[in-house]
Formats: structure tokens, sequence, C-alpha cells
């Protein structure tokens, strides 16, 4: 059952200002105070919403407590991206770790903080331990909104999304209702409040090969409603299939500033915490398997490029590997050429006719 959240925002009071109109002129001549950055560039705002992207496994919840800890301790996120803004009070919902998973993973991340950080700390970042049932029901929303109004953060995480859904999430009306759902529960007695929405990416390999290229912003489920609701989006990728040591932090979208440059960081296994790490190159999206129409023409085209008429059957297969075919296709699409005279096969080479 969704929550119908005309009511919903009824019961929480929600406030909402009077639709104002000004000139432009007017607008550009106003003097304000200094935007405050929670994470810089504008990455998190007071009043505006972020998106945490990763697969299943990255290590998305480990990533937030690190985020919200150097906030709070004023250091700089992974040694890379500054804070500006003095501590700010966090509250987490979840319910995907256990009171012995946040046990060991908050003993590591505050064992190397001082005395004076360990307060800050204590003062700033609460969060919600594990729960038996999905937070999705309205019975739900409205312990979390008594929660909301005693703590009064500053910033408010539902970590992942799928735990807080409103209907399927792959439907674009049950995104945007769980989205809003959410929000308002965030921002109900305080429309200033920041919040950050943590979901899985697709489960899509292609997909994942893209979290930092050109469809960045397609990287999450449902990537559409999402992407457009939310002011900035960090994807967050291993850099090897192998393992989730080493992750790529990749700015999908910063509606108020510009998109950082990816960059690698390296998990410490003795203090907890991913570091960033220059000398870690981010590796490239694998090659993209060409058209069909285009296939048989590769054939012609690395015979042409090696400037040869001859070339040994394993080392064709080779080139059209690293175009991002298996073995198998290779070896049919040669056959295909063969069959067009395109190439003619004699014994272990292939002859360009």
């Amino acid at each position: 059952m969704k929550i119908d959240i005309e009511k919903f925002k009824n019961v929480m009071n929600y406030r909402t200002s009077c639709i104002k109109v000004s000139s432009a002129y007017e607008i550009a001549t106003r003097i304000l105070p200094p935007q405050k950055e929670i994470i810089s560039p504008k990455l998190l705002t007071p009043r505006q919403t972020m998106a945490i992207i990763a697969p299943t496994g990255t290590g998305k919840s480990k990533l937030l407590h690190q985020i919200a800890v150097q906030q709070i301790t004023g250091q700089k996120l992974f040694g890379k991206v500054d804070v500006f803004s003095k501590p700010q009070k966090w509250l987490i919902f979840q319910i995907e770790n256990d009171e012995y998973r946040l046990n060991s993973e908050f003993k590591k991340l505050l064992n190397p903080l001082t005395k004076h950080q360990k307060k800050l700390v204590d003062k700033h970042l609460f969060i919600q331990e594990q729960y038996d049932h999905f937070l999705s029901g309205e019975y739900q929303f409205q312990q979390m909104k008594f929660i909301v109004d005693e703590i009064k953060p500053d910033v408010v995480c539902f970590d992942g999304l799928i735990d807080f859904s409103q209907g399927n999430l792959n439907d674009d009306s049950s995104m945007l209702h769980t989205i809003k759902c959410l929000e308002a529960l965030a921002r109900g007695t305080d429309p200033k409040r920041a919040v950050i929405l943590v979901h899985h990416s697709t489960s899509n390999k292609a997909k994942t090969d893209d979290a930092s290229g050109f469809n960045r912003k397609d990287f999450s489920r449902n990537s559409k409603t999402l992407t457009n609701k939310v002011r900035s989006q960090i994807n967050i990728v291993p850099n090897s299939p192998n393992n989730s040591d080493i992750l790529n932090i990749v700015c999908a979208k910063n509606s108020n500033d510009r998109e950082f440059e990816p960059f690698s960081v390296k998990l410490n296994g003795q203090n907890g915490y991913y570091e960033y790490d220059p000398l870690i190159q981010i590796k490239p999206s694998r090659a993209k398997k060409p058209k069909k129409t285009d296939q048989i023409d590769l054939v012609k085209k690395h015979l042409d490029d090696l400037n040869v008429k001859k070339i040994l059957v394993k080392d064709m297969v080779e080139k059209l590997k690293a175009e991002g075919m298996s073995p198998s296709s290779a070896r049919s699409l040669i056959k295909k050429a063969t069959l067009r005279e395109i190439i003619k096969k004699e014994g272990k080479l292939l002859r360009l006719l």
C-alpha cells in the first residue's frame, strides 16, 4: 500500500511557503549570505538531495559512514574532497547492517580519532539499528518522523532506497513517489535539511562499465527518474572485478557546480578508511562489441592496418577479442568472412583476397 503523501505532509505539519515571483534584476542584485557547503564543490548543500550509487557488495554503507565521520570531524573526504561547513548532525536510516557489523565498522572508524573528534561523532552521528521489516509502511514512517523530530538532524540518509520503496522502483511513478515521501519525511519541520539517497546500480555489466563514461548518469536502477530528481550523484564502482578494496569515485551529476574528476580510493585494512591513492589509474571501460553490420569489415581492417596479406588464424582471433568479442564469436566471424570471399583460409593462415 502506497502512502498518501498529501495526508503524510499534513500529519507532519509540513510547511510550504507562498509562491514568490521576483524580477531577474532584483534577484541578481540581492545580497545573499555565503551558501553552506556540506560537501564540496556544492555536492551536498542544505535543502538539496544527493544520490550515492554503487553495485551490490561494494560497501555503500561503509562509504556513507566514512563520509559522515569525516565531515563531522572536519577531514577531507577520502583525503581528497573538501568539507567547508561546521560539523553537521547526521541521521542514517537503514535495516541491512546488524549491531555486530556496525560495532566492528565504527570501532575501526573511531579508533584513529582524537578524544575531541570522538566527542563530535558522539553528538553528531545517529544510526538506526537493524529492523526486521521494510521501512515502507505508514506506521514505520510515523516512527521515523518521530525520530527526525527528536534528533533534529542537518542531514538525513536513507540506506538503501529499496528498503523504503513505495511500490516497484523500476516504475517511474513509484520511484518519484518514494523520493517525494522520503524528502517530505526528512524535511517535515525543517526544509533546510539535506538528504542522501543510497541506491543500487544496475546489475547489467555493460552499465557498470559506463559508471565513468558518457552514460554515467544512467548508472543506477531506474536512473532517469532518480537522476532527474536529485541535484548531485556520485557513482562508486570497483576498480577491479575481483574485489572492492579499490574503488573508483565518479561524479555523475552536480547541478550546483562543476563535476570533480574521477579518482580512486584504496581500503586501509588497519583503520577501515578508504583513502585516496593518486598512483591508482582508473581502468577504462572495456571495449564495446561492434555492430553486427560492421563486424565483417573488422577482419579486412586488421589486415589492412598491419599492411600484410596474410595472418595466422590465432593472431586474428586475438585482434577480434580486443574488440570485445569472445573467442567463439571471433572464429565464427572469420568463417563468415571466408564465405563472403573477403579472406581465404589456407591451413593456419588467413589470406586477404
